[in-house]
């Protein structure tokens, strides 16, 4: 597997606002054809196969890129809300399972340090293209998690 990243950060000017982005490409070549049963014996467990665009090639090269901004508006001396977008394109199906494109519409989260210097979080993100749920029978989701970090 290879893969190449790009990153920009920008806070704009004394404001209370920064801006995040990142944006990447990967690959991984000889990657076992799912539409191929003879590849069968090719594949890894825990490691998801290719949907090859020739059903005879036994391999071939699966790449995927996506681009995420991040919006950040500092609402305290530790905190910080953030609005997100995001962009995915499986083009081989390799990373996620199903060969598509995702997008994030602008998602909602809250970020927050206390005082012992860890971070926690609670996004809220509406998914508005994700042919890939529920075996695309569903191509909505709306999801709340939160997370706490801690750094030792």
């Amino acid at each position: 597997m290879a893969a190449y990243y790009t990153t920009w950060y920008h806070k704009f000017g004394d404001s209370k606002w920064h801006m995040a982005w990142e944006t990447w490409y990967q690959y991984e070549s000889k990657t076992p054809n799912v539409n191929n049963p003879a590849a069968a014996s090719l594949l890894i467990n825990n490691a998801n196969g290719a949907y090859c665009d020739n059903p005879s090639e036994l391999t071939c090269f699966a790449p995927e890129w996506a681009t995420v901004n991040y919006l950040n508006r500092q609402v305290g001396k530790k905190d910080a809300l953030i609005f997100r977008n995001e962009y995915l394109d499986d083009l081989k199906g390799q990373r996620t399972g199903f060969k598509t494109p995702y997008t994030t519409t602008p998602s909602l989260g809250i970020t927050g340090w206390n005082d012992a210097g860890f971070p926690s979080g609670a996004p809220l993100r509406h998914r508005l293209r994700c042919p890939g749920l529920r075996f695309r029978l569903k191509h909505r989701q709306l999801m709340f998690a939160a997370d706490m970090i801690w750094f030792f």
